[in-house]
């Protein structure tokens, strides 16, 4: 399932009128189109970062497309995109298990509550021997 990583910059002034059009317009329609939100967090004065999954039957183009194209999306008057300067967004694939596994993670362990583990073992690297032990909070199950 592809995620996407979208980073907008958002023009002066105008970050808090698109967080509300964004929580009330795209983001519910984003869900209903059958995309999960996994995060969205603002950075700077005037940077919106989130992140989308689609796991749905149609290919990442096809579910974006139908998105852009419902009647619901193109009705959005004025159009919440008036807000953004520049956009940039990434499809994105996981490396997450595989890394983890050749690093000697047992993944299925990974899943469960964080936990300390001994200094090294996530990284090996000299940072986290000075600092005796991290916390590992593995990827959560699949809902």
């Amino acid at each position: 399932m592809p995620d996407q990583l979208r980073m907008y910059t958002i023009k002066p002034g105008e970050m808090a009128a698109w967080q509300e059009e964004w929580g009330r317009l795209i983001a519910p329609l984003r869900r209903r189109t059958g995309f999960e939100i996994v995060g969205a967090w603002t950075a700077e004065p005037d940077r919106f970062i989130w992140i989308l999954r689609y796991a749905g039957p149609k290919t990442w183009e096809e579910a974006d497309a139908a998105y852009y194209a419902s009647p619901e999306r193109t009705a959005m008057q004025p159009d919440p995109a008036r807000h953004i300067a520049k956009s940039e967004h990434w499809l994105m694939s996981s490396h997450w298990a595989s890394g983890l596994a050749t690093a000697g993670f047992d993944l299925e362990a990974s899943r469960q509550p964080a936990r300390s583990v001994p200094a090294n073992h996530a990284t090996g690297d000299a940072n986290s021997a000075r600092h005796g032990k991290i916390l590992w909070r593995g990827r959560p199950a699949a809902e």
